[in-house]
């Protein structure tokens, strides 16, 4: 920039009193985070000791933040963003939505769409795909933030008729953050059983904050005994069907239920690998049941790769039909 650093002695106060408070030794080459090209705006970083900085040459603008995402992306949110809308102010609106998509492949949402993509178009539509989960990203452009509004709601409606309830949510929601939504709007419980699955179910139900309210119990019953001794699965269904089994499965679901009182109880059973599969189960071979209102419904998985992958999946799916039968039974 063709200027000299100089020293922010608030900032160098700021990193002393945050390496005090974490025990962390103060050396001198510290020092350095202090330092800011002369007639730069500081940018604070309340997650980290390095602070950004922004700096105005030749009618442009320069902004510099640490790499780390976690320090960076609520730096960028906070402070660059509504500087960049200050200085550069947009003629007319743009207004986004994102549509979440599970239990359809990326190719056959992109057919059932293909149409709203049009780049011509306004609103415009793109797809992207992350962790088995499809989103559709929506853009509108207007004159006017509510006229935006009005036409993301148009675009929404025609895609959710297009996709019926393979739509789980909308913008940030993840997919166990609707179930546990949907569990609390229609006053219903949750309980697990899982064995290939180690508890990935109930930690993602979990994960969601006032997840209590709707999750009762979680059990993880890896061995043949503690799926008879916990759940009270049977041991001679055990011995005639194996415990990678639809009848295991559907015992499991049913006595997770029982035993925490849960309106929903669902059990997985299955065959991660890398080995332990055989001709007739082989790896990847998973049942996921759901027991309620007195029913139990069992899916048969053929889910392929690698262990993490196949157990994440397996969560996935049984989530997904959770979400499912309490959507219906509204």
């Amino acid at each position: 920039m063709g200027v000299p650093l100089d020293l922010d002695e608030e900032s160098l106060k700021a990193v002393r009193e945050r390496f005090e408070r974490l025990h962390i030794a103060w050396t001198e080459n510290n020092r350095v985070q202090a330092l800011f090209p002369r007639g730069a705006s500081i940018l604070p970083n309340p997650r980290g000791t390095a602070r950004g900085f922004a700096i105005e040459r030749d009618g442009h603008v320069l902004y510099c933040l640490p790499g780390v995402p976690s320090e960076m992306e609520p730096m960028f949110r906070d402070s660059v963003a509504p500087d960049v809308r200050r200085r550069f102010p947009l003629a007319g609106a743009i207004r986004m939505r994102s549509l979440h998509v599970v239990g359809m492949v990326e190719s056959k949402v992109d057919e059932i769409v293909r149409d709203l993509m049009d780049p011509a178009r306004n609103p415009t539509m793109a797809i992207t795909v992350s962790g088995g989960v499809v989103t559709l990203h929506l853009l509108a452009r207007t004159a006017r933030a509510d006229g935006g509004d009005r036409l993301l709601d148009e675009m929404e409606r025609d895609a959710r008729a297009r996709l019926g309830d393979r739509v789980y949510g909308r913008d940030g929601e993840t997919l166990q953050a609707a179930v546990v939504r949907l569990l609390r709007e229609s006053k219903q419980t949750l309980a697990t059983a899982e064995s290939c699955t180690g508890g990935l179910l109930a930690a993602a139900v979990t994960d969601v904050p006032g997840s209590s309210d709707v999750f009762l119990e979680g059990a993880v019953t890896y061995s043949n005994d503690a799926k008879a001794r916990t759940l009270g699965v049977p041991v001679d269904l055990i011995r005639a069907h194996g415990a990678v089994s639809r009848e295991v499965a559907a015992a499991m679901a049913e006595g997770a239920a029982r035993r925490a009182g849960a309106s929903i109880g669902v059990g997985i059973t299955g065959v991660a690998g890398p080995g332990g599969g055989t001709a007739e189960k082989p790896v990847g071979l998973v049942f996921v049941a759901l027991h309620a209102a007195g029913r139990t419904d069992v899916s048969e998985l053929r889910l392929g790769g690698e262990r993490e992958r196949i157990r994440e999946r397996a969560t996935r799916i049984a989530l997904d039909r959770v979400r499912c039968h309490v959507e219906r039974s509204r």
